[in-house]
């Protein structure tokens, strides 16, 4: 799992949102499979690393300075649909 600190929230594991990652390659070769992913994705698309760079910006910064024992996900939407 990856952390920023570990003072502060982790964010979840993104790798079948990760259209790079080798923990992906099932999903993706599997379009029935990929559909019902990105069907029970809000945004409808598989997420890339610069998606996860703004809540680990927040985290590295003072204004997170606060955050403590709290997970941040960024799922494009995955656990609301």
């Amino acid at each position: 799992m990856p952390r920023v600190d570990s003072r502060r929230g982790p964010t979840p594991p993104a790798a079948l949102q990760h259209p790079d990652s080798p923990l992906a390659d099932g999903f993706k070769r599997n379009p029935a499979l990929t559909e019902e992913i990105l069907g029970h994705t809000a945004q409808r698309r598989w997420g890339h690393a610069a998606d996860l760079a703004g809540a680990y910006l927040f985290l590295a910064s003072d204004a997170a300075a606060f955050v403590t024992g709290t997970v941040i996900t960024v799922d494009g939407g995955y656990l609301l649909v």
